[in-house]
Formats: structure tokens, sequence, C-alpha cells
């Protein structure tokens, strides 16, 4: 439109100081507001006051010097502005000359929006800044450091008479910035743990209103001078130097969430560290910059030496200012108790000082990247591996049991036939002729040791199917302590003691061997029943792809009819989570890379509809449209588009594992409609973790037909006195006997074992149902069991493990197919269910359509919601839509199709493992959308912090899931006929089919049938 003069824009005069260039220096100004007379329709509902006092804002330095590229010049700053009002519009309802005022960051939004109708305005796409933005009628907006302001009356906020202005004009900026995520991220519970990073203008009020709401706050700071101010003057409970490695280390998993006020570059990993499962990491600071996020921890707390022990499924969220009514509560709250920001009150001529003062303070507390939280890190592992060291045993000694299976000697990877032992079957155990194996990508790097952590001889898999009898199947774990707060939850997966299903140790020291075998002895806690629908062969990849999948859709809620669920990769993970989506009534869009998988992803999986990740026109056109997003891709890629294509309060979830951290652009998440990007460190166990996505299915052993009769003893090695009767008198006598422990598993059943064998059973997260999160969680293979042996996987031919870590399969379930959702499966399913994405209606997106990816399609399917998958390839398209059932696809690399996608997205599914860009997932989320990764990227993946502020959105991980839910998993895999998408291979092929898996070259998953083949290998 034409210009206008000041003048004409604002008849009424007024005076400031404002900036003229990027020098950012101010001078005096005078120009005009607009008025308030009733014969203007813009001014009839205006309030117009008398500016008293206008606090200064690091955002008020950064805007003056165009730092954010965003400033019109002449521009006057100012949005934590208070006074007394002066004149009101003719319809003006709440306010009256007299009242004392104030107006904070917006002056104005479109009202008719679901972020303006769900009292978010902060969200609105169309709203407006309290200076150098343009108003309704096209006039630029000028703040408070002048002598008048003229504001709609909706975003103007009543200041009790008990508060001072000129100390509670801050909290219309940093006061909201820092109660709006107490409130939305549930830490504002008595009792509850908060630490706040930073002590300057967010985190002195972020240390006040956390006090008030009775919450524990624990002071984090790179300066040691802080803690006397922190403790006394503030009243913060606890107070910790960030450079010092003891005092992060000793803190490390003790809160429930961290507020993180600093804007500056720093790293997040020691923050993360500090959260217990399910804790979260809120950044209300915009660093220029992406940060660093370290995903493998974020989904399976497995810090960067591979040391378990940290706490998982944690949440790393943004979020900006409030809507105006939360503000106005917040100022009532305030005023209540007697909440001010400390202040220095300086005269207006003095701003260019205070500016100049403000920017020392800015680089002076700023978190330097140093060497000190690798060096922690390194502290842990070594305090780890004293902790766990015990004199070495021989196979024999280890297990007494021969076994048979495939193993790989050294970083080579190559598997040949190998003869192993089997401990004796405990009192709680059940051991199983192994039918059937799936083959994950941790397989992989495990056989490789890329992570560090492999213990040779390493024999993969998990375990997937017996023999006569129920059918059963272990995922990615076969113990957990049982004890803490994660087993408590039944999130084994969670359990710093959790025993992975091979290449771990087990409680009594055995090493755990997986599913590459023929049989399989397992705790049944850690079995999941397979229905009798479901073909074992297809099922098996359930127990891992399922799992990891299925999970997150229905922890972050994304399993609600009528949701829109992305799933982005159409392999292992994807094709099922299109499966689960679809069978959840979700909305599926299957989001690629390759525009082949179209066909496949719309006509077989049954997506809703495809996207290919590089077309930017059907990825522009996705912005905003899904509710959540599986991402299932675990090779590094960027997350921003994914981010774009939720809705307000999108879920962008991530199950795939990416070697390196992904890049997370933290500003589209804070300021974007768009929510939660979580990991999910959701899957129970170890699977989603670090995408490691084993799942086996088992079947009791029993021979066929008759079963040799055993002496009681034999039967039930422990033995026990009572009386008995022998005959058809019903005469009792004495009677000594054996009994056996194990209650939920019997002779024939189907079970499966996932990812862990062990934990301590005795922690919050094993109390808690979440074993996968228990620190002492004892992985299925390469791993130190209870006793001290070498846990031994499921590509093998029987497996022992503790009844708790067995998982029923249903009949239904065929065994081979249902195997990879004891790693796959729970590793999406969890997500889905902790990060509330599985309501039905939601919209999800699930990004990439591998393993992960096309499981998570089908269980957020399966919950009704609605799925989007994300994927860079336009080939898997009609894969996502046709066959997995998603209903929409994003091409990640089409600019158009993630524009249009934007802010479409309640969560996404990040199943991506491989290092990627997160900020256009981020931006297709809602606000307050969730992102949850459950790849795990090897290095850190680019936070950009803006983004996720600006749309209070989530990024977050979930690894695998407890045992509880993994059952649960697998029972709704049924209920819905949830099954991975399989390869059956022989158990002779299984090095080829690795090498295949490296280039991505099967669909989705491999399964070994181990009962038919692997007896053939035994005269290798």
């Amino acid at each position: 439109m034409a210009e206008k003069s000041y003048e004409e824009e604002h008849p009424t005069r007024a005076f400031g100081w404002a900036a003229r260039d990027q020098s950012g220096v101010l001078s005096p100004f005078k120009f005009s507001r607009r008025n308030t007379s009733c014969n203007r329709s813009t001014g009839e509902k205006d309030v117009r006051f008398k500016v008293l006092y206008c606090g200064i804002c690091h955002s008020d330095l950064h805007m003056a010097k165009n730092e954010w590229g965003t400033s019109m010049y002449p521009l006057v700053p100012g949005h934590e502005i208070v006074g007394e009002v002066t004149e009101v519009g003719s319809k003006v309802e709440k306010f009256k000359v007299g009242d004392k005022v104030g107006v904070g960051c917006m002056v104005g939004s479109c009202h008719s929006c679901d972020s303006c109708n769900s009292d978010l305005e902060n969200y609105c796409p169309k709203m407006i800044l309290t200076y150098s933005t343009k108003y309704h009628d096209g006039t630029t907006t000028y703040g408070g450091y002048s002598d008048s302001m003229v504001t709609d009356e909706h975003f103007v906020v009543r200041i009790p008479d008990n508060l001072p202005l000129d100390a509670a004009a801050p909290l219309l900026c940093a006061g909201i910035t820092v109660y709006s995520p107490l409130r939305f991220f549930n830490l504002d519970k008595p009792g509850m743990h908060v630490g706040v990073v930073g002590l300057g203008g967010l985190g002195h009020v972020a240390v006040k209103f956390a006090k008030a709401m009775g919450v524990k706050v624990t002071v984090i700071s790179t300066s040691p001078k802080k803690k006397q101010e922190a403790l006394e003057h503030l009243g913060a409970d606890l107070f910790l130097v960030s450079r010092d490695q003891d005092e992060m280390q000793a803190a490390m998993g003790t809160m429930d969430g961290v507020i993180d006020t600093v804007s500056a570059m720093h790293p997040i990993l020691p923050l993360i560290s500090l959260l217990k499962t399910q804790g979260k990491l809120v950044l209300v600071g915009a660093p220029e910059k992406p940060l660093e996020l370290p995903v493998f921890p974020l989904i399976m707390g497995i810090d960067e030496f591979h040391v378990i022990g940290l706490a998982g499924r944690k949440i790393v969220g943004g979020s900006c200012i409030g809507g105006m009514k939360e503000t106005q509560e917040m100022i009532d709250f305030a005023a209540k108790n007697n909440i001010t920001a400390d202040i220095e009150v300086i005269s207006m001529d003095y701003v260019n000082t205070a500016m100049e003062r403000l920017l020392k303070t800015d680089i002076h507390d700023q978190f330097e990247k140093s060497g000190v939280f690798g060096a922690q890190f390194n502290h842990v592992y070594q305090i780890e591996q004293k902790e766990g060291k015990m004199a070495e045993k021989s196979y024999e000694e280890e297990h007494p049991t021969k076994a048979f299976g495939w193993a790989a000697r050294d970083q080579s990877g190559v598997l040949s036939p190998f003869k192993f032992s089997r401990r004796s079957t405990g009192e709680k155990d059940v051991r199983f002729k192994v039918l059937f194996c799936g083959i994950c990508h941790t397989d992989l790097h495990m056989a490789k040791n890329d992570w560090g952590m492999s213990t040779y001889p390493l024999v993969p898999g998990k375990v997937e199917k017996i023999k006569v009898g129920d059918k059963v199947g272990v995922g990615c774990m076969v113990g957990s302590c049982r004890s803490c707060d994660s087993c408590n939850s039944h999130l084994e997966n969670y359990c710093p003691k959790m025993i992975l299903s091979y290449a771990s140790k087990y409680h009594d020291g055995t090493t755990t061997y997986g599913g590459y075998s023929d049989i399989m002895v397992v705790d049944e806690h850690f079995l999941v029943h397979i229905p009798d629908n479901l073909p074992l062969d297809a099922a098996a990849p359930l127990l891992c792809a399922g799992i990891t999948v299925y999970s997150p859709l229905r922890f972050f809620n994304l399993d609600k009819p009528g949701m829109h669920v992305g799933v982005v990769g159409l392999g292992g993970l994807g094709h099922v989570a299109v499966k689960f989506a679809k069978a959840m009534g979700v909305k599926v869009t299957v989001i690629s890379t390759s525009p082949k998988k179209k066909q496949e992803a719309l006509e077989h999986l049954g997506a809703d509809s495809f996207l290919v990740s590089r077309e930017q026109d059907e990825m522009q056109a996705a912005m905003g449209t899904m509710d959540g997003v599986i991402d299932t891709v675990s090779a590094i890629h960027p997350i921003l588009p994914l981010i774009s294509l939720l809705k307000t309060q999108g879920k962008l979830v991530l199950v795939g594992a990416p070697e390196k951290p992904l890049e997370l652009p933290v500003f589209p998440l804070i300021m974007a409609p768009h929510l939660f990007i979580i990991y999910q460190k959701s899957f129970a166990l170890y699977e989603s973790i670090n995408g490691v996505h084993f799942g086996t299915l088992y079947q009791i052993e029993q021979k066929e037909g008759k079963m040799a009769e055993k002496s009681y003893e034999e039967e039930h090695p422990t033995k026990a006195f009572g009386w008995a009767a022998r005959d058809q008198s019903g005469v009792l006598s004495p009677f000594k006997f054996s009994r056996s422990k194990v209650e939920k598993i019997k002779v024939g059943d189907k079970v499966g074992v996932g990812c862990m064998v062990g934990s301590c059973r005795s922690c919050d997260s094993c109390n808690n149902h979440l074993e996968n999160y228990c620190p002492k969680m004892i992985l299925s293979y390469a791993s130190k069991y209870h006793d001290g042996t070498t846990t031994y996987g499921g590509y093998s031919d029987i497996m022992v493990v503790d009844e708790h870590f067995l998982v029923h399969i249903p009949d239904n379930l065929p065994l081979d197919a249902a195997a990879p959702l004891l790693c796959a499966g729970i590793t999406v399913y969890s997500p889905l269910r902790f990060y509330g994405l599985d309501k039905p209606g939601m919209h999800v997106g699930v990004v990439g359509l591998g393993g992960l990816g096309h499981v998570a399609v089908k269980f957020a399917k399966a919950m009704g919601v609605k799925v989007t998958v994300i994927s860079t390839s336009p080939k898997k398209k009609q894969e996502a839509l046709e066959h997995l059932g998603a209903d929409s696809f994003l091409v990640s690399r089409d600019q158009d199709e993630m524009q249009a996608a934007m802010g479409t997205m309640d969560g996404v599914i990040d199943t991506v493992s491989a290092v990627h860009p997160i900020l256009p997932l981020i931006s297709l989320l809602k606000t307050q959308g969730k992102l949850v990764l459950v790849g795990a990227p090897e290095k850190p993946l680019e936070l950009p912090v803006f983004p996720l502020i600006m749309g209070r959105k989530i990024v977050g991980g979930s690894g695998i899931g407890g045992m509880k839910e993994t059952q649960e998993m697998i029972d709704f895999a049924s209920k819905n006929n949830i099954t991975a998408d399989i390869e059956v291979i022989s158990m002779d092929y299984v090095s080829t089919a690795m090498e295949r898996l490296s280039r991505t070259d099967v669909r989705y998953r491999f399964v070994i049938d181990i009962g038919n083949t692997i007896g053939n290998t035994m005269k290798i």
C-alpha cells in the first residue's frame, strides 16, 4: 500500500526514543499514535494510557540492532509497559480512566484461529508485536519507550493495586515467559524438583514463581559468585556450578524439569542428564544459532560413552510468553504472592548506557562450551566400569545349558556358527525354542561395535518364536531391576539396569544371547503373548519396530481417531507405524524422500497421503496439518521440515536413532505454532533409545506330540513341603516337592523377548513399569547379567529369560511378523501413548518409512490418528498411502509440500537415526506440538531454539517401553492385526542380510527363521 506519513498513520501526537538504523543507538523521536475516537472503527475498543515505566528486555537490544532481520526503522522498542489509563474507546468494557494497566509483547491477533480460540494469541499466525510490525490497518506499531500507548483492550492487562508498577513491568515479558512453561509442562506441583539455568532477568523471576508454587528449586549457573544471591535472596533450595563435574554428576537424574533461560550458545547434554525419566528441559532463551541436540541420551539415557544409567524419555521443549488470559492469571498470582522483578530504575536519557551494560551482561553470563562435560561423562564411564567389574567366567560356567547360534567374533561384524551355553532355567525363568528372530539395525551396529559397547562373541537378536504352545515374543530386553521408578511405571525399557536381549550381562552375570538361535530362556515378565491371529514371522518385527512406533503413538496421544499423523520413512519402523496408526483410526501421511514409495504407502500400507520430503511444494502444502509426526529415519536428516508439518501443539517424535546429533532449530520450536519435539525415550527398553530394534518371538519349548516326563526335582528345582493326596481315596499325607516360581507363563505359551532381560526391579523407573529406563537395565545381549555373566541374544536356538521380561504373543499374531514389534513396535507405540498422540482425529507425522516408520504408521492409524509420512524419498509415497494407510505423504526435500504442512501436526515421530535437520519437522507442528525422536543419531542434531520457543513446541525422545506397555502394544497389535512387514530368511543368510540392511535394502524387517533353519548350520 502507499506509504503514509507518521501524522497520517497516527493522528495523536506522541514522544519517545527510537533507533534509526542497525547501530541500535536510541535518540528522541516525535511521532503519533492512533486515537480512540468512537468514529473510528480502529479505536472504539482501544485503551489509551500514560506510560509510567517500561522494562528493558534483551529482545529490545536484538531488535534495535536488527539482529533477527525483522526490524523496521524508525523503531521505538519496549514491551514491558505499565501506566495509568487516560482515555477509553466507546466500546471498551473492562477498563476505565485511572486504572493501572500493562501491555506486553503483543497488541493484536486474528481472534479467529485455533490458537486464538484456545487463549493462545501468542501463537496466532497473525500475531501483531507491540513494536516494529504492521497493525491491522497497515500502520506501524511503536513500543513503550514513549510517553503514551494506545492498545485494544483485549491485549491490556490489569495491574493489581498491591503491585508496584516499576517492579511489575518486567513480569509482562519475563514473568509470563517462565510462568507459562511451569504451568503448561506441569512443573508447578508442590514437591517437584525444578532446575533454573541462568540467574538473569528471566532466571531470578523463574525462581520466585517456582518457589511460590511449592516447588524445590535448584539454580544452575556458570558463576559460583551467584550462589549466595540464589540461596539467600531468592530462596532457592540448591545451587549447582555447571562447570563443576562432581556437582553436576551428583545431581544427575534428580530433576523433574529444567527451565533454561540462557540465550547464548551452550551445551544442553549436561542439562538433559539432570532430568529424571520423562523429565522436561524447557528452553525459554533463544540462542541465535541452533544448539547441538544429542538424540541418543534423549531417547535412551545413555551418555556419549554409551554408559547406561541416565533416565530416558526426556523432552526438550520451548515456550514463548503466554496468551492474554494466562498473562492476567500470572499477574494476579504475582500479586497474591508478592512477586516482583528485581530492578534498577533509570532515566530515559540513560537508555543507551543501559543497553551497553545489558550487552556486557549477556556476554559475561553465557554458557561456555568447554570440555568440562565431556570429562564429566568420561568420569561416569569409569565409575560404571569399576562397579561392574567382576571375575571372568568361562562359557560353561556362565551358561551350563548347551545352545547353538550365530555370533560375531570381532568388529568386522561377520557372523558365523557359534556353540555356547545358556544359564540353567531359574525359578522365575522361561526357556524357549526360537522359531523366528528379526534383524534390526541395532544388530548391525552392535555386531560391528559401532557404539563402542559390544562384547564378543556376540549373538544378536531378540527372540521371536518358540515351539508348540502359546505364541510369545521377546524384544529388546530380557531383564531390569524391577524396583526403580521406571520398572514400577511399566517402563522397564528405561530401567537403569535394563538387560538387553543379547550382548549384555544378565542378573547372574551370564551373557545374553539373542534370537539368531534355536531357543531362548527369558523371564516371563519380558515375554509378550502373541495372539493366534498374528503370523509369527510377520509379527516378530513388531517386538521392536512395532512397539517402537506403537508406544509413541500412545504416549504422545497420537492415537485418537481423526487425528493426522505423519510417518517419516517407510522402512522397518515406518511401515509398521503406518499400520498401527491406521488401526487406531488416525489419518496417516507417509513422508519419504523417495517418490517410489508412494504406491506402497498408499495402496499396500493404507496411508492416507504421501509426502515426498524433498518436494518443497508438497511439504509446504502440508505445513501445519499434522497433530504429530513419527520420524523413523535413523540416518542424519533435517527435522525442521517435519516440525513445519505440525499443527499448534503438534509433536515430532523421533524413533529412529541417527548416529550423530540432529540439528535442532530451537527458535521455530519455541516461536512457531507448534509444540513438542520429543524424543521418545519412550519405548520401554533400549530400542528407541539407541535405535535398537530387536524383536524376537518364542514358543515355549515342548517336544512335538508328547513331552518327556520329568521328575518333580527336574521340573521344579525349588524344594517345598506340604500335604498331598496320592490317589482317589483323597487321603492326605506329608509330601516333599518342588515349586516353580514362574506364574504368568506355562509350557506351550508363545512368548517374546525384546531389548532387555533384567533390571534392578526396585528403582523409581522399575516401580513405574519403566524398566527400560532403569539405571541397571540389562540388555538382551552384550551386557552383564546380575551374576556377572554375559547376555546373549536371539540369534540362537534357545533363550532363558526371567518371566518378568517375557511378553505373551497372542495366538492370532504370526510369530515371525510379530517379532519386530518387540523393538520397532514398542519404540513407536510408547511415544504415541506417552505424548498423547494417540487421540482419534489428531494429526501425527511419521518421519522415515523404514523398520520403525512403517510400524509407527500402522499403530497411529489403528489409534484413529491422521498420519502423514514424511520422507526424503518420493518413491515411498505410494507405499505409505496405499499399503500402510497413511493419510498423506510429505517429501521432506520438497519445500512447497513442507511449507503447506507447516503448523498442521499435533506431533511428529522421528524414526530417523541418521543426522538430519529437525527445524523442518518442528515447523510442521502446531502450537504446543511434539517432535519425538526415536531414532538415535550418533552426533548431536542442531536444535534451533527460537522456533521451539515461539510455538511452545517440544522435542522429546523415547526408547522402547516398559514390559507392561510392551505387552499392551502386542495386544493392541493383535486386536488391530498389526504386524511388521518382513522378509523371512534362513540362518545362514544372516551376514548377507546384514549387508543389505546397511544399504537399507529391506522392506522393512528381516526375520530369521530360527526354528527351521538354524539346525542346518550346526554342521557348518
